[in-house]
């Protein structure tokens, strides 16, 4: 009876140790596709809320981790608090934001991860309704789920005034 139960033991053991050691299964592009499509719903809030100038809204889509960096022009502003702090009174003024968004790709190298680049113009208007000149930009989002959430760890944006007609 002594050697059924070292013998059941080490049957029980040997498949502990297999499952630990076991690969996830394959990355399917069924489920990238499904990633970009939470990816790009998450995209929609986000801009919604700067587009409202609703500051707190749109940093609720950051992740508050010690990597979190923002990049605008030449410029790096890290941890969140330090990104917070720079923008908060920018956003004071604003009114709203009339952003166009003209190109989009979400890249998704991995299951808690996706990269986005995108392209278009934005218009900020201040709360008195006077509106400054059209600028394009380019960005890109560092997306991460964190607790089963898509958060911003990275953004990088820069921004050039449109040449008057």
């Amino acid at each position: 009876m002594c050697r059924i139960k070292q013998l059941f033991g080490a049957m029980a053991m040997a498949l502990v140790v297999a499952c630990a050691n076991t690969e996830p299964p394959p990355f399917t592009e069924a489920e990238r596709s499904a990633i970009r499509d939470e990816v790009a719903t998450q995209l929609e809030g986000y801009w919604d809320r700067w587009r409202a100038a609703d500051f707190e809204g749109g940093v609720a889509y950051y992740d508050d981790h010690p990597d979190f960096v923002v990049a605008h022009n030449a410029t790096t502003y890290r941890p969140l608090a330090t990104a917070l702090a720079a923008f908060r009174t920018v956003f004071d003024s604003i009114g709203r934001q009339e952003i166009t968004i003209d190109e989009v790709h979400i890249a998704v190298p991995a299951r808690d991860l996706a990269y986005v680049t995108e392209r278009g113009t934005f218009v900020v208007v201040d709360r008195n309704g006077t509106a400054a000149p059209r600028q394009a930009f380019a960005a890109t989002h560092l997306w991460v789920r964190v607790d089963g959430q898509w958060k911003v760890r990275s953004f990088h944006q820069s921004t050039q005034p449109l040449a008057s007609p």
